[in-house]
């Protein structure tokens, strides 16, 4: 359990998007009390009435490689929501990816009112975790201490998808040429994407481009992944 100390009635360090807190796979302690409300309302949020979350708190999590981050507040004892975004409020891509209000299946320990969300990454991709807590329709805000839990499961496979038609975009479905032309040129421009392999194409990045990173690649490719 990770805690960071805040005095009471002092706004916690991550209050603003700008300070989210760098956060990998773990738990981690917060208090809510001395948050404002930075971010906007979602429509990804709207349920019971409301549409926001208020006294906000932020978190980042950059994923190591493909795969399936989880945040949650299980053990919180009051009523949470939780957004995921790509960038700060005030920039072109800060409207919610997601958003979660009460968890189903219902979390087994704190609030049934608390939150869970689930996200499918990309290696290298940043997610924004906005927390904080329901309105209800007289106005009352949910704050207070708790915790937020955040796993990540990697793809067992990895994904060999990484471009669309002639070569540009993103990932589109298809297992073609363009994927392999793509991977090749990240490799030899010396793209972090590109180091899926350590050595004896361990299927982890280790820093290192060499034969195995491409072997291990291709490997996926021509096995669907």
């Amino acid at each position: 359990l990770r805690t960071v100390f805040v005095p009471a009635g002092l706004p916690p360090s991550n209050e603003a998007c700008t300070g989210a807190s760098a956060s990998a796979p773990g738990t981690y302690s917060f208090d809510t009390t001395g948050a404002t409300t930075e971010g906007t309302a979602e429509a990804l949020c709207t349920a019971f009435g409301h549409n926001g979350i208020d006294k906000d708190i932020w978190y980042s999590f950059a994923a190591p490689s493909n795969g399936t981050l989880l945040a949650q507040t299980c053990g919180t004892n009051w009523d949470t929501r939780i957004a995921s975004y790509a960038a700060c409020p005030g920039s072109t891509d800060n409207t919610a990816t997601d958003c979660n209000d009460d968890a189903s299946p219902m979390c087994s320990t704190g609030s049934p009112l608390a939150s869970r969300l689930t996200a499918a990454v990309v290696r290298g991709q940043v997610v924004l975790l906005r927390v904080g807590g329901f309105r209800n329709t007289v106005g009352t805000v949910a704050f207070g201490g708790g915790m937020l839990q955040l796993a990540f499961t990697p793809d067992p496979c990895g994904l060999s998808d990484v471009s669309g038609p002639g070569q540009a975009g993103g990932a589109d479905g298809d297992l073609t040429a363009d994927d392999i032309i793509v991977y090749l040129n990240g490799f030899f421009a010396g793209n972090p994407a590109a180091d899926v392999a350590g050595p004896g194409q361990r299927a982890e990045a280790d820093g290192d481009f060499t034969a195995d990173d491409i072997i291990v690649f291709l490997n996926r490719f021509f096995t669907g992944c």
